[in-house]
C-alpha cells in the first residue's frame, strides 16, 4: 500500500506513516466496537451464524474495497477506502474466522483450519512477490505514469478475485460437511 500512495498517487511519506499509524488505532477500536455487536447480536441469531455473518459480510466488502482502489485516483480516495477496509477486516476477527472452522466440522476442523492457516500465510509472502512482478514498470516506457496504473489496476482485481475466493471456500465449508 505504501509503494501505491507513494508511486502511483504522489503521497507524501510523512502522510503514509501517518496514515499506517491511524489504521492500526482503528482496526484496535473496530475489533472492540464489531465485539461489541457480535455479542449483542448473539441474542438474536444462533453462534454459528453471528460467525458466518461477521466473517462473509467483510469478505464481501473487501472485495468491493479492493475493485474501488483500481478505480481511484486520489490519495483522499485511497485513505478513505484503506479505512474502510481496515474496519471491515477487523469484524472478521469478531466473527472469530479461527473457531468458526470447528464449529462447522468439528471432525475435520483440524485439516480445514490448516489448510486455511497455510493458505493465508503463503500469501503473504507471495502477494509481495506477486505485487512486484505485476507493477514494475521501466521509467523508459512510453506513458509511463498510464502503464503503470493499469498496472496496479490488474493487480487490485487479482487481490479481489482471491477475496471472492476467501469467502467461496468459507461458504463452501459451511454447507458441504
Amino acid at each position: 500500500m505504501p509503494f501505491y500512495l507513494n508511486k502511483v498517487l504522489g503521497a507524501n511519506p510523512t502522510f503514509i506513516s501517518y496514515l499506517n499509524l491511524s489504521l492500526n488505532l482503528v482496526t484496535c477500536a473496530f475489533a472492540l466496537i464489531s465485539s461489541y455487536a457480535f455479542q449483542k447480536l448473539d441474542g438474536y441469531l444462533t453462534w454459528l451464524e453471528c460467525r458466518m455473518m461477521f466473517i462473509l459480510l467483510p469478505t464481501v466488502f473487501s472485495t468491493i474495497i479492493f475493485i474501488g482502489f483500481a478505480s481511484n485516483t486520489s490519495v483522499l480516495g485511497a485513505s478513505i477506502l484503506a479505512v474502510l477496509s481496515v474496519i471491515a477486516q477487523s469484524t472478521i476477527y469478531s466473527g472469530s474466522i479461527i473457531t468458526v472452522n470447528y464449529e462447522i466440522d468439528p471432525e475435520n476442523a483440524p485439516l480445514v483450519l490448516s489448510v486455511f492457516n497455510s493458505v493465508g500465510q503463503a500469501m503473504g509472502f507471495i502477494s509481495p512477490i506477486m505485487m512486484t512482478k505485476i507493477t514494475t514498470t521501466e521509467l523508459s516506457t512510453p506513458n509511463y505514469n498510464s502503464v503503470h496504473r493499469e498496472k496496479w489496476d490488474i493487480f487490485f482485481y487479482i487481490v479481489a478475485g482471491f477475496s471472492i475466493f476467501a469467502g467461496a471456500s468459507i461458504v463452501a465449508s459451511y454447507f458441504i460437511k
